[in-house]
């Protein structure tokens, strides 16, 4: 029981890392390789469960999800054993770093649904930590807002050039939107419509549009109508767009190209990106060229130049699911999309609006695998979907 309750520390004090986000990260001399105060807390909660192997093992033979994985994980480890492209030592050991980082992730699942079984966590518990930190989130990005609206003197270290848009913690307007918009579907789905819940709705809502993030609007849209769908009210659906539509178009427009919503230059970007990542593909359809291995591909194939291992966005492709496919190829991706689909059929309608919403979102970003959007959708599946193998 000892043990069980200093999970349920880590787990509590996995919030704190979910609002921190990539300003956690651990200064270490290592290119490539970033370590952030979450992965730390991760690390602890594992140790802990080495100490108490059996209960996990009987956990691990009981729950179906994490059986829906394994093809996706199996392909993945193969896939970077036998990658077909040249990488060196120190390369292969890097990407398996972040292969194993993913496999930890459901760590978060586990330790939810294990201590729900033991009755010392209650699923409301999971809501409200949620909940609070999207809230914090949004208060620290309007700090930002304010005080620090400009990004551009981080471009040097592979950050996107923000201006005058809310990108808070996470340095990024985009991943920052997914998570708003993850946390207005918890207060309109678990929380009862009194005037501080509105007004908190609000609030988030009013923060995600300040993103200016395009692909967060459209999240927020489908998210949208799975639940009018789900609620029968489907003809509400055209007051959803119309807020959604007008409250893009009154938003303020000062200087510079990030804050324009009708902005090309990110749109060429991302098909560049894509054309990239479908010509990998072409090349090695079947197992692809190994998980996390993009960023050593990017440069062999020259389309990333010499700050190739401290760009943030040179690991990965701005669409999950064609990371997925160049990296684990077409085998790979059937095991993906495999995976997801069994969260959506045993979900309710809580991981249904959330991987919904999460899934259109990493259609422009490699937002699946993004490791504090992985925390949220694992500790969703854990409250609300019905796992039976």
């Amino acid at each position: 029981m000892i043990r069980a309750k200093i999970l349920r520390i880590l787990l509590f004090l996995s919030f704190t890392t979910l609002v921190i986000g990539p300003l956690g990260m651990i200064p270490i001399d290592i290119p490539g390789v970033n370590i952030y105060l979450a992965d730390i807390v991760l690390l602890l909660m594992i140790v802990v469960w080495i100490m108490n192997i059996f209960p996990l093992i009987n956990l691990l033979k009981k729950e179906g999800i994490l059986f829906s994985v394994l093809p996706f994980m199996s392909i993945a480890l193969f896939s970077l054993i036998f990658s077909p492209i040249i990488l060196t030592l120190q390369e292969k050991a890097i990407a398996f770093l972040y292969f194993i980082r993913f496999v930890c992730y459901f760590f978060y699942y586990i330790t939810v649904v294990y201590l729900l079984k033991l009755k010392i966590l209650k699923k409301s518990e999971i809501i409200h930590g949620l909940t609070i930190s999207g809230l914090l989130l949004a208060t620290f990005g309007w700090l930002q807002y304010f005080f620090y609206p400009d990004l551009r003197n981080l471009f040097y270290l592979g950050w996107d050039p923000h201006y005058k848009r809310i990108f808070g913690s996470y340095l990024d307007a985009n991943y920052l939107g997914i998570i708003l918009t993850l946390t207005l579907t918890l207060l309109f789905i678990k929380y009862k419509s009194k005037a501080g819940i509105w007004l908190a709705r609000f609030g988030i809502f009013l923060t995600l549009m300040f993103t200016y993030s395009r692909s967060s609007y459209l999240a927020l849209t489908v998210a949208g109508i799975i639940y009018l769908f789900a609620k029968g009210k489907v003809n509400l659906l055209k007051y959803l767009i119309l807020v959604i539509f007008v409250s893009a178009l009154i938003l303020p427009r000062p200087s510079g190209e990030s804050v324009k919503l009708e902005r090309v230059f990110s749109l060429e970007q991302r098909l560049i990106n894509w054309e990239q990542g479908f010509r990998i593909l072409s090349q090695y359809p079947l197992v692809g060229i190994g998980f996390n291995t993009v960023r050593f591909a990017k440069f062999q194939y020259g389309y990333l130049e010499s700050d190739y291992m401290t760009n943030h966005a040179g690991a990965g492709f701005d669409n999950s699911f064609l990371f997925v496919g160049v990296t684990t190829g077409l085998i790979g991706l059937a095991g993906f999309i495999y995976f997801l689909g069994k969260i959506y059929q045993r979900g309710g309608l809580l991981t249904k609006i959330t991987l919904g919403s999460i899934i259109v979102h990493s259609l422009f970003l490699n937002t699946l695998f993004w490791p504090w959007v992985l925390q949220w959708l694992m500790l969703i599946t854990a409250i609300d979907v019905k796992d039976d193998k």
